[in-house]
């Protein structure tokens, strides 16, 4: 996946952002049983599906060269879609939601 940010400003050390991204997601379903047990299909199947994502998050200067970052992400990686013609497993949207802390260092 492919990602871009931009900063929205410095203020007192803090550093808001946005970013978006767009690639593509290999979903693969496989060995799928349902509970009770009546749906039972081990067929790999595997699909290339559109995927994007949207960020956002803060950055605070720690000292000069080092930074604290809290972001959150949005992704989403289209359908996946397994086992055979007459009982079709579909699970829409898939999609993940992430909070994420780091630390980032600035080689001058």
């Amino acid at each position: 996946m492919g990602n871009a940010y931009a900063d929205l400003g410095s203020w007192g050390g803090f550093t808001p952002y946005v970013g978006a991204g767009i690639g593509g997601a290999n979903v693969i379903v496989r060995d799928y049983v349902s509970n009770p047990p009546q749906l039972r299909f081990t067929p790999t199947v595997q699909r290339w599906n559109l995927a994007w994502a949207a960020m956002a998050g803060v950055s605070y200067d720690i000292t000069y060269n080092m930074k604290i970052d809290v972001g959150y992400r949005h992704v989403n990686m289209g359908d996946a879609v397994g086992g055979p013609a007459d009982n079709r497993l579909t699970v829409k949207k898939l999609t993940g939601d992430e909070i994420r802390i780091g630390l980032r260092y600035l080689i001058d």
